[in-house]
């Protein structure tokens, strides 16, 4: 079985996006909140502790001397209150961290899930067959 990648800047992830809203989201029965299980914790997907992880060594390694001083001004922020408290005091003039970390964070997502993916589809974890998408 083959695993195709798909850029989060294309296009036609853009229409893959767009055709879920219309077809699924749109629909009066269909719900506006989600709430999260947890599940994805026992199949080792990281949380919002590791995506902050994650973002500060990409900040770390950034070449982009102003982003590095926005996370800079945010971190101690984040390390003791967590990812969202530490980006929701971000200014205006501050957004061009959150354009930069958007690609980041879905990477680090979609990279988490294709292993779970994987994983579900070779074991028998009571989860093959069953995706909701």
């Amino acid at each position: 079985m083959g695993t195709e990648h798909l850029e989060i800047h294309s296009e036609i992830f853009d229409d893959i996006v767009e055709d879920i809203k219309q077809r699924n989201l749109s629909r009066h029965n269909m719900p506006k909140l989600i709430v999260g299980t947890r599940l994805s914790v026992i199949y080792g997907v990281p949380g919002m502790w590791e995506l902050a992880e994650h973002l500060t060594k990409e900040m770390e390694q950034s070449s982009d001397r102003y982003l590095k001083k926005i996370w800079g001004n945010h971190s101690n922020e984040i390390k003791i209150n967590g990812l969202e408290a530490g980006l929701a005091n971000l200014t205006q003039n501050e957004n061009d961290l959150v354009d930069a970390i958007k690609p980041i964070t879905a990477r680090f997502i979609l990279e988490s899930e294709e292993k779970l993916h994987k994983e579900i589809l070779e074991k028998d974890t009571g989860f093959a067959g069953y995706w909701i998408i």
